[in-house]
This record gives structure tokens, sequence and C-alpha cells, in this order.
């Protein structure tokens, strides 16, 4: 199975929309060091990534859904 690392995923988002994360993090009201360490782990908050998520107009949650084959799915 894939692994999904959300804060690469994030990053692209970031970098696609020429947005920089000093501006993300000012949209989610986090220390903009913080959020680099967040979005290096590559895990994060589900309230966090629903903001991020709003921010970004980019529904992330939908983006782990990929790593399950259909299969594993309930």
């Amino acid at each position: 199975m894939e692994k999904f690392h959300v804060g690469k995923a994030i990053c692209q988002k970031l970098e696609n929309d020429g947005r920089t994360k000093k501006w993300l993090a000012s949209k989610v009201h986090c220390d903009p060091s913080n959020l680099g360490k967040i979005l290096k782990s590559g895990s994060m908050d589900t309230d966090l990534l629903t903001v991020a998520s709003r921010v970004l107009k980019h529904n992330f949650f939908r983006d782990f859904d990929v790593c399950f084959p259909e299969q594993d799915k309930w």
C-alpha cells in the first residue's frame, strides 16, 4: 500500500498556486516554523487539515482515499 504524505501534497498545492508556507501559516493561524515542521512530518491534526483544505480549496482527505485499494474499503 502506498503511503500518502499529506505535507508534500500541501506543499505541492502551494507551489502550484504560487503561494508560500508563510502565507498558509497566516491563514491557518499557525506559527510558520511550526507549520514547516508539521508539513515535513507527513501527518497532521484533522482540524488543521480541514482548515488547510478550505483555505487551499482542495479536499486533502480525498487524497487519502486513493491509498486504499477497493477491497480494503469498508
